[in-house]
């Protein structure tokens, strides 16, 4: 399913947009760090969140919590291309998919790459979910939900629990997706002007660190080359203007031939992962509350079908 979100630009995300096109476009490791502290800096947590950390068999997360009810429990992997940020950094976003769906998330801080290369951080990520089961929640009310490269990794850990014999969550929700680490996609070239985020040189760099020798066409780093059959629905949201946006679509079409459900949304003035500015531009606001929807949905109807004789 295709959805077009049709709407003029507010005024605070055309200034996003031009502050972000301002910047540097990073070289390294250490100028992608840098460039990242500076953006996250600017997002403040949500005054009313509570935040607890824990440790989900060997891997670090963090519990974000933003009402009473935990009827819904989204496990939340933060961007940052395999080799940057933390569930800090995303705080404000993953409060307000909290609060929107009336439940809590589980941010998991996975290792990162060039240090801890592939699959390092997919078996954390693994590692959280089973860790999530076996404390007790029931897989039918989890949403996997992540974004850019957190997409990728939620996507390869519904994908190694199928394979495995792990419940599968209600719902994934992926966020300006990475999942084709050969970067093969027609929208590096044309959205190369108008993607202030993303490069195909900085991403093959990325990729490379990240896969340290592995090849880019592993199912497990690349879900594009996966089987896809067996997951539950999927939300992709993504902006129009991302080098992102044909893996995005190539995702969605693959899914449906694999006989999933999947829902595309293309949101025609969204930045990378535009969401996480939900503090100060109302179109990222809005793309939380279409996610937190989803996810509610997603787990009533995983509620009913478990009744079902």
């Amino acid at each position: 399913m295709l959805r077009v979100i049709a709407a003029h630009p507010s005024r605070e995300l055309r200034e996003l947009a031009a502050e972000l096109a301002a910047l540097p476009v990073p070289e390294t490791i250490e100028e992608e760090h840098a460039s990242w502290n500076r953006i996250c800096a600017a997002l403040d947590a949500a005054p009313d969140a509570t935040w607890e950390e824990v440790d989900a068999d060997g891997v670090p997360c963090v519990w974000t919590s933003a009402g009473p009810s935990d009827a819904c429990t989204i496990l939340y992997c933060h961007g940052g291309a395999f080799a940057i940020g933390s569930p800090w950094h995303n705080r404000d976003m993953m409060s307000r998919i909290a609060r929107a769906a009336g439940g809590r998330v589980l941010g998991v801080d996975y290792r990162l790459a060039p240090e801890h290369p592939f699959p390092a951080a997919l078996d954390d990520t693994v590692a959280a979910c089973r860790w999530l089961l076996e404390s007790g929640v029931d897989p039918a009310t989890v949403v996997l939900a992540g974004d850019s490269c957190g997409a990728n990794l939620v996507l390869g850990a519904a994908l190694r629990a199928r394979d495995t014999g792990l419940p599968l969550p209600a719902a994934i929700a992926a966020i300006s997706p990475w999942v084709d680490l050969t970067q093969a996609g027609w929208s590096y070239e044309t959205n190369a002007a108008r993607d202030p985020f993303v490069t195909k040189d900085s991403m093959d760099y990325l990729a490379a660190s990240y896969l340290a020798g592995a090849s880019a066409e592993d199912p497990a780093a690349s879900q594009l080359f996966a089987d896809l059959a067996g997951l539950p629905p999927v939300l992709v949201q993504v902006g129009a203007g991302e080098a992102l946006l044909a893996e995005s679509v190539s995702l969605v079409e693959r899914l449906g031939r694999a006989g999933g459900f999947a829902t595309l949304e293309i949101w025609p003035h969204g930045v990378h992962v535009w969401p996480m500015w939900a503090a100060r531009v109302p179109e990222a606001q809005a793309a939380i509350e279409r996610l937190a929807a989803f996810a509610v949905s997603a787990v009533a109807g995983a509620a009913t079908a478990s009744r079902v004789p």
